[in-house]
Formats: structure tokens, C-alpha cells, sequence
């Protein structure tokens, strides 16, 4: 990692900081309870973990980590491949969103936006320099991000158990599908469908 590259870490306000701790905390809360006496708790009560479970497992993708401003701005976000936008490419930072190739990427209530916006406008003028006087070309790794296959996989079988625990009140459903859907379901979607759309 080159020390030389400016790098933006957001800023949130508390509560929304708070918002994002005090969800996993209920939810895993609540699995840890539920799991310690499911006999006595009513069913309902398992829709909701369920319910609280989805909640938690998209909240990180409406946050982003960090903005590099190397030879192209790279925008990583957490369990998501990075995004790399070219001071050519047309993209406009406005209040909670990033608008870059065609596509709306939240960045949440950031309260360090105009922080952001001169960061940008120094990149895209050193980019611009660069480019008149012949710097190198811009890099970008062959390899695929990490990580948000292990946390499909985490979020998958953590939904799978409250699957199963409410597949055991249906009638006439083998119990071993319903864990295996859900798993299979959470994959997929974290791994193929929401990096293509957030």
C-alpha cells in the first residue's frame, strides 16, 4: 500500500452509528436467547429474529469504508467488490450518494462530505496533470475483492437455523430443504445480485 495515496474514511453521526451497532447486537441476541429456550418461545418470536436477521445482514452495504484517490478513485465498500472510477468517467458525489456509472451508490449520511468533495476536486486536477505531462498508466488488481463470499456464507447459515427451527412448526415439509433453500437463497443474492446492483 503506498503511503503517498490520500485516502477518505467517512464519518458518520452517532446515531446512525449507533443504529448499525445496536442491530447485530439484538439480532444475535435474540439467536442466542432463542437458542437457549426455544421450547418455551412462542413462534412469532422466531419470525421476528428472522425478520431482524435480514435487517442486520444488508446494513453494511449502505456504508462505504474508504475513497482512495490513486491513479483511479477506488471506491471500497464493506462484503462488496471495489468500484474504480476514472477522473474521465462521469460521477457526481451528492448528500448520501456517489452517482457513478449509471449506477447510485449509498454512502450514508456522511458528515465529512465536503471534506470528500475537495479531496476530488484535487484528484481529478492532479489526474488531469498527469495525464498532460505522460505519467504512468493506471493499475487495477486482476484479482477479484474478498469477502463477501465468506459473509454470504456466514449470513446464510446463521438464517438457515432460525430456517429450521420455523420449518419444524410446518406440516408436511421435509425439514432438511427449508436450512438449505435459505442458505442457498442468502448465497446467491449476496454474491451475485446485490454486488451488481449497490
Amino acid at each position: 500500500m503506498d503511503p503517498d495515496i490520500p485516502i477518505f474514511k467517512p464519518r458518520y453521526p452517532l446515531p446512525y452509528r449507533l443504529g448499525f451497532l445496536a442491530a447485530p447486537l439484538l439480532f444475535f441476541g435474540m439467536l442466542l436467547g432463542g437458542i437457549g429456550a426455544p421450547a418455551i418461545l412462542p413462534i412469532g418470536y422466531w419470525y421476528v429474529a428472522l425478520l431482524v436477521g435480514v435487517l442486520t445482514a444488508f446494513l453494511p452495504f449502505f456504508r462505504i469504508r474508504e475513497i482512495r484517490f490513486a491513479n483511479d478513485l477506488v471506491l471500497r465498500r464493506y462484503f462488496l467488490p471495489d468500484i474504480f472510477v476514472n477522473y474521465k468517467d462521469k460521477y457526481e458525489i451528492e448528500g448520501g450518494i456517489f452517482h457513478v456509472k449509471n449506477r447510485n451508490i449509498r454512502t450514508g449520511p456522511l458528515e465529512n462530505v465536503e471534506e470528500l468533495k475537495g479531496m476530488e476536486r484535487l484528484w481529478s486536477a492532479k489526474q488531469t496533470l498527469r495525464e498532460a505531462t505522460g505519467g504512468p498508466a493506471s493499475f487495477r488488481p486482476i484479482f477479484p475483492s474478498r469477502g463477501h463470499g465468506t459473509y454470504a456464507g456466514f449470513w446464510g447459515l446463521a438464517l438457515g437455523v432460525i430456517v429450521a427451527i420455523l420449518a419444524s412448526t410446518w406440516p408436511n415439509i421435509d425439514p432438511r430443504w427449508p436450512p438449505g433453500i435459505t442458505f442457498l437463497t442468502v448465497y446467491f443474492v449476496f454474491v451475485y445480485i446485490v454486488p451488481s446492483y449497490l
